[in-house]
């Protein structure tokens, strides 16, 4: 679950016991593999912190293109539930995440800067912190684009003789 790549089903299994609780056959491994409906994972803890991330990533099962929803509890650095499903649309990540916290304290939890996120978080009365690596990679966009532009451009361009060599 860690590392990427290709992985034996066994080794699979041992993951899997370490992360989840849980130690499914080679052959189970295969299956749940092989099939194309939505599967969903949950942590054996009742315990969790109530401070989550959320994520989500795009994979291919059996020619097919699906998403794998990944909620993690950032306090304890524990996964909470996994699911793969046909898309990631508001009613999917809304039923992921409310299902996967039913019964279980929330209080934040650290999601990608969509539209949609925000109002499924308020929906479920947890506050909304947005991922580091995203808010950087946004406000570079920004700046990149506006120290780009026509007007802030011929400003560094012609201030170049005014400024000392040290």
């Amino acid at each position: 679950m860690l590392q990427t790549g290709y992985r034996p089903f066994r080794k699979l299994r041992d993951d899997l016991g370490a992360t989840f609780g849980i130690a499914p056959s080679h052959q189970a491994i295969q299956n749940w593999l092989s099939v194309t409906e939505e599967k969903r994972i949950q942590g054996a803890s009742s315990q969790y912190s109530g401070y989550y991330c959320y994520d989500e990533q795009h994979i291919e099962l059996a020619t097919r293109k699906r998403y794998r929803l990944t909620l993690f509890d950032t306090i304890l650095n524990v996964p909470v539930a996994e699911e793969i499903a046909g898309d990631c649309g508001y009613q999917t990540v809304y039923a992921f995440l409310k299902g996967s916290l039913h019964g279980r304290p929330l209080v934040a939890i650290t999601m990608d800067h969509k539209r949609e996120y925000k109002a499924i978080l308020d929906e479920l009365g947890a506050a909304h912190q947005l991922c580091i690596f995203h808010l950087f990679k946004m406000i570079g966009d920004k700046v990149y684009a506006a120290l780009q532009s026509n007007q802030v451009l011929p400003l560094f361009h012609g201030n170049q003789e005014r400024i000392p060599d040290e």
